[in-house]
């Protein structure tokens, strides 16, 4: 454009300047917070999965537990009942040794009789370890080879026990050479081992079992009464 007086105007071109670019810290901190606020709406459904699911597990190791236990009552009721039958003396002798010392030389058998008076369960038992003490001189321990015993049944055991040359105190041993010709010894017996439970199919192994007599009379087993032992299911 010209104007009078000679003076030009030239139109003056505004030069490009690009917009900014969107901070990334600012974006760093949105996409920030718009997990957090995520993890936040996740968080409540987490804690009521994981109670959900302790709970569940609890209420199933209480039922296991439950169940066990009324299973170990079961068998705790039905363990057989264990009388000592008989006590035959073979022989009960006291010597010297080389040393002058008093010994004894005892042969003995007990008889027990194991009931199973229940008619859904049949058991296997031993082999077992059997203890035998006369007026509370122990003689050597022997072994009861394993046995079978059906449902309502009554299974006669018996226990050889056999000691020689075993160091006593002479009145000790006089005291049992006595007692035993007049027939008035004090018999203990112990049985230890495992036992198996068959009730119908199933087969419950590796139970222990002890039997312990302790101070039957002879005179009460020579009376044809028996002497109740106390049966547990228990390694002590």
């Amino acid at each position: 454009m010209t104007v009078a007086g000679g003076v030009n105007f030239k139109r003056q071109k505004t030069p490009y300047r690009p917009s900014p670019a969107p901070s990334s810290v600012g974006s760093y901190y949105s996409s920030g917070d718009d997990a957090e606020a995520q993890r936040r709406k996740c968080r409540p459904r987490c804690t009521k999965c994981c109670a959900w699911t302790s709970l569940a597990i609890g209420a199933a190791a209480l039922f296991a537990l439950a169940c066990s236990l009324v299973f170990y009552s079961f068998l705790v009721a039905n363990v057989p009942r264990v009388f000592v039958k008989n006590l035959e003396v073979h022989s009960v002798t006291v010597g010297k040794d080389a040393k002058g010392d008093a010994t004894l030389a005892a042969d003995v058998t007990v008889v027990l009789n194991v009931t199973n008076a229940n008619g859904k369960i049949w058991f296997v038992y031993g082999p077992l370890t059997a203890d035998v003490a006369l007026d509370g001189v122990n003689l050597a321990r022997s072994e009861v080879a394993a046995f079978r015993q059906e449902a309502r049944n009554t299974t006669a055991v018996a226990v050889r026990s056999r000691v020689e040359a075993l160091e006593i105190e002479e009145a000790d041993g006089d005291d049992l050479v006595s007692n035993s010709a007049r027939r008035v010894l004090t018999l203990d017996v112990w049985l230890s081992g495992l036992v198996e439970y068959h009730v119908r199919e199933r087969v419950v192994s590796g139970c222990p079992f002890k039997v312990m007599c302790q101070h039957a009379p002879q005179s009460v087993l020579d009376s044809g009464l028996g002497f109740e032992c106390n049966v547990r299911m228990s390694p002590l």
